[in-house]
């Protein structure tokens, strides 16, 4: 069986491990969030945000609150099967949306990206969450890259679907969309730009070695 193609990733870490070899393990420089789960710092938040509940809130409230808050730093959020992950995950990433952040989704497998941008779609159907949309004047439109065998779907006002790397790098640049889903290949591309955040969800399945590649792409972090 060919070995995948996986030198994009091997660079991104190459320019990280530059980095950290030149300025050190301390976060508040380039790639903070990386060095940050690197060094197993402690995340870090705006608006004196910490760890800590408030108003008796579960541990789902508090992700959906605290992931626009991160300061380049990152989250790692856990839980058995059915805890509410997934449920969480989408309100935290238009939270993050309605902050005015552009959002990455990465995962291991291109079945779990189309679960979060499902997911998300749904979100929006929520009553709650729409009107804090309309409120806002929040505009939430996701792009996701698929497989090289699966067939673009039809486009639709939330999500669009693309097959080629470079429309992805395109919506990035521009403001077309404010969500962008796609593997480690996608975020560690070196022309990819630095997004505010990047979820990765099922984390679990992804090495950390792949994980703080990704993180070159993005501020912040969110292992889910």
């Amino acid at each position: 069986r060919a070995r995948i193609n996986d030198e994009v990733i091997r660079l991104a870490l190459q320019r990280l491990a530059q980095v950290v070899i030149d300025d050190g393990t301390s976060s508040g420089l380039k790639y903070s969030s990386a060095r940050a789960l690197l060094a197993h710092q402690k995340p870090e938040f705006n608006s004196g945000a910490t760890l800590a509940p408030i108003n008796g809130e579960g541990a789902a409230e508090r992700f959906v609150r605290l992931a626009p808050l991160l300061d380049e730093s990152y989250l790692v959020v856990q839980g058995p099967p059915g805890s509410g992950k997934t449920w969480a995950l989408a309100r935290a990433v238009i939270e993050c949306v309605i902050a005015g952040q552009k959002v990455g989704l990465c995962a291991f497998k291109h079945e779990t990206l189309k679960s979060m941008v499902d997911a998300i779609v749904e979100a929006l159907n929520d009553p709650t969450i729409a009107a804090r949309m309309k409120n806002s004047s929040t505009n939430l439109r996701i792009i996701r890259k698929i497989e090289k065998d699966e067939k673009p779907a039809d486009e639709t006002f939330s999500v669009t679907e693309v097959d080629k790397p470079g429309d992805m790098l395109e919506a990035m640049e521009s403001n077309s969309h404010q969500v962008f889903a796609g593997t480690a290949w996608v975020f560690t591309d070196e022309k990819t730009p630095v997004l505010d955040v990047i979820f990765i969800d099922e984390a679990g399945q992804m090495s950390l070695a792949t994980a703080v590649a990704v993180a070159t792409s993005s501020q912040s972090l969110v292992l889910v």
